[in-house]
């Protein structure tokens, strides 16, 4: 594993299993390679018509409040379509550990388009996705394809910071591609797309390892958590956040670490008790993990950056956190490991074929 300790791993996520409340079950120590594949199909599906907004009960990991079973809540679709929509698809216990899927008119498994959204990882809804995204959403229904959109616990929902919101969408995933065959999609043809928190926490999911973990007696932590291609829009380039300074320090004289504002959000995104924790041991260690740049190598998926906020100054927060620097580094480092890149002119230096994220996506999935 690239910059990483198993042991600083295998720690952290044992702590996160047996202290995190609601999706208490969230990370195993990741399996090495980034190989797709690990066990397919099974699980118990149940078609029904739960109360929308309440996650029907299911099977439980010995342990924790992540659930086995897929229980689908049929509803009416949040656009214009034939396909049938399930809403509050619960993955976990807690009340953010849902998601909301499109599915696939068949009868050969679909590509699926899985939807992670933003907020800071204090905010945000699954639901946005479907109301700013309808028409291309229903360009992508009509080409066959599955669309998933996540929700996941946010950073004052439990202890241990930003890990509990990335653990809830990796778990997503893998309970998605274990119940494949019962959705109707090809495990092997996921993209994943997020705007800001969701378009990091996609790129760290798909430029990480993959987080299978082939011994554990849980069925789903042995799905494979790699993808086959990325859409980030108005993504942080590293969540190693005091390395901020080396992002807009050269370019703009701004050094966000400075200000105590930004130190009151390091310490809540990491989960610490103080700023002046950030360079203990431990938590270097997960800066490491969280260091999106250095994640990133050859056998990666294909990659869309887009950013809104193109030559603008990052004084204020929102352009803090979505300034084009940030796709710019991705960029450059996904071009240097020589991962195949597609960048808007918005992010700075514009790469690739300039084609809309739908046919990014169609190309690389169909």
């Amino acid at each position: 594993m690239k910059l990483r300790s198993q042991l600083f791993l295998s720690a952290l996520f044992t702590a996160l299993v047996v202290a995190s409340p609601g999706c208490s079950q969230l990370m195993h120590a990741g399996g090495g390679g980034k190989r797709p594949g690990g066990h397919g199909g099974g699980g118990h599906s149940t078609g029904g018509t739960g109360q929308t907004g309440t996650p029907n009960p299911g099977t439980t990991v010995p342990g924790s409040d992540y659930f086995l079973d897929l229980k689908l809540n049929y509803a009416a679709a949040p656009i214009a379509t034939q396909n049938k929509f399930a809403a509050n698809v619960a993955y976990g216990s807690n009340p953010n550990c849902t998601f909301d899927i499109l599915l696939p008119k068949g009868p050969a498994p679909a590509p699926l388009l899985i939807f992670i959204h933003g907020g800071g990882f204090t905010q945000g809804d699954k639901a946005a996705f479907f109301k700013k995204s309808g028409p291309q959403v229903a360009q992508l229904l009509d080409a066959g394809f599955a669309v998933a959109s996540v929700n996941y616990r946010f950073l004052q929902n439990g202890p241990h910071g930003v890990m509990n919101s990335l653990a809830d969408s990796r778990r997503c995933l893998q309970f998605i591609r274990y119940h494949a065959q019962e959705l109707g999609v090809d495990k092997n043809r996921i993209g994943l797309m997020g705007a800001s928190a969701g378009a990091g926490t996609s790129l760290w999911l798909a430029m990480h390892d993959d987080m299978a973990d082939p011994a554990s007696a849980d069925p789903i932590a042995r799905q494979s958590t790699r993808v086959q291609a990325v859409i980030a829009m108005n993504t942080q380039g590293t969540y190693d956040l005091p390395a901020w300074d080396n992002i807009f320090g050269p370019v703009y004289g701004i050094r966000p670490s400075e200000d105590p504002r930004f130190r009151d959000k390091i310490t809540e995104f990491y989960g610490i008790s103080s700023y002046n924790q950030v360079n203990d041991p431990q938590v270097l260690a997960l800066r490491a993990e969280l260091d999106l740049p250095q994640l990133i190598d050859k056998g990666d998926p294909p990659l869309w950056l887009d950013s809104e906020h193109p030559n603008a100054r990052p004084e204020k927060q929102g352009l803090l956190l979505h300034h084009p620097l940030h796709a710019k580094l991705i960029a450059d480092a996904a071009i240097k490991a020589g991962v195949e890149v597609e960048a808007t002119p918005a992010c700075i230096n514009a790469v690739g074929k300039q084609e809309s994220w739908v046919a990014f996506l169609m190309r690389n999935l169909n």
